[in-house]
C-alpha cells in the first residue's frame, strides 16, 4: 500500500473550521498582520518587536517608519529618512496609481513624429539610421576593426562556428592535405591580419591560408564586385603579410576532385 503524505489526505469540516479560527486569531494581532503584508510585498523585514504605538523603530541606526495605507488601509514599513509623505500609499497601491494615469491616453501623431525625429540615427533607438549616419558608423568599426585585439575580442565574444561549407571543406581538406592546414574561422588559432580573419591557416612553416568564400555573401549582388575584383581583394590584402591565399567559391565544393586539385597545386607551391 502506497503511503499518502499529510497534504493527500481529505480534511474535514470540522477541521477546516478550526484552522479558520485559528488564522482569525493570528490575523487579529496588528503586528502579525504587519509581518504577514510585510511579506507579500516584499519589503525588508525587521526582526525586532514592533510596537503599534510607536510612530517608528529604529534598526541598526535605520528608522522605519509603521503606516496605514490611504488607499488599501493596510499596514506598512516605509524607510524613509524625511518622514512619510503627507499622503502615504505602499507599494502596490501606488504601482496602481501610476498605471492608472496612463490607461486611455494615446500620443498624437504630431508627438510621434517629434520623437522619432529626436532619435533618429541614435544608437539605442529602433528609428532608421540617416546615410550620413551610417557612413560614419561604418568608418569608426573600420578603423576599431584594424585593431588585432577588438578583432579577437569580437570574435571570440561571438562564439563563431563553422559554417556548412567551411565544414565541408575541412573534410577535403583533412583528406587531401592532413596535419597542414587548421581552422581559424572562430580565431581558435589567434591569427588576424588587418582585421580579417582567414579560415584555414598553414600550420607547418609556410605562409600560406585558405579562403571559403560563400556564392551569396562574397557575390556580385552582396558586394557589388566581381568575381575577380572580390579575390584580387583578398589577394593583396594578405600579401601585404607575406602570405599567400588559396580561394575556394562555395559551388565548388559540388566538384570535389577540382577543389582537390587546387589543394595539392597550393601546397606543393
Amino acid at each position: 500500500m502506497t503511503k499518502m503524505a499529510s497534504w493527500d489526505y481529505p480534511r474535514t469540516e470540522e477541521h477546516n473550521r478550526h484552522i479558520s479560527e485559528a488564522k482569525k486569531r493570528f490575523y487579529a494581532n496588528p503586528v502579525n498582520l504587519a509581518k504577514h503584508r510585510e511579506a507579500q510585498m516584499g519589503i525588508k523585514k525587521v526582526s525586532i518587536e514592533i510596537d503599534i504605538s510607536k510612530k517608528c523603530i529604529k534598526r541598526k541606526g535605520v528608522l522605519y517608519y509603521l503606516f496605514e495605507c490611504i488607499d488599501c488601509g493596510e499596514l506598512h514599513y516605509s524607510q524613509k529618512i524625511k518622514g512619510l509623505p503627507r499622503n502615504p500609499s505602499c507599494r502596490r497601491c501606488g504601482w496602481k496609481k501610476s498605471r492608472l494615469k496612463h490607461i486611455g491616453l494615446h500620443r498624437t501623431p504630431e508627438s510621434k513624429s517629434k520623437t522619432s525625429a529626436s532619435l533618429m540615427g541614435h544608437p539605442g533607438s529602433r528609428c532608421k539610421r540617416t546615410t550620413e549616419m551610417k557612413k560614419k558608423q561604418s568608418e569608426a568599426m573600420t578603423i576599431s576593426w584594424q585593431d588585432r585585439e577588438f578583432a579577437l575580442k569580437h570574435i571570440i565574444g561571438n562564439t563563431r562556428k563553422p559554417t556548412m561549407p567551411e565544414k565541408k571543406l575541412s573534410y577535403i581538406i583533412r583528406n587531401t592535405c592532413p596535419h597542414i592546414f587548421r581552422y581559424n574561422g572562430d580565431a581558435r588559432l589567434r591569427i588576424v591580419f588587418g582585421g580579417k580573419i582567414p579560415d584555414f591557416v598553414d600550420v607547418n612553416g609556410k605562409k600560406g591560408v585558405i579562403e571559403m568564400f560563400g556564392s551569396y555573401w562574397h557575390g556580385e549582388k552582396k558586394t557589388g564586385r566581381t568575381k575577380e575584383e572580390e579575390e584580387q581583394r583578398f589577394h593583396t590584402r594578405y600579401a601585404k603579410y607575406g602570405y599567400s591565399c588559396l580561394i575556394i567559391w562555395e559551388h565548388e565544393l559540388r566538384d570535389r576532385g577540382e577543389v582537390k586539385r587546387k589543394l595539392r597545386e597550393f601546397v606543393n607551391l
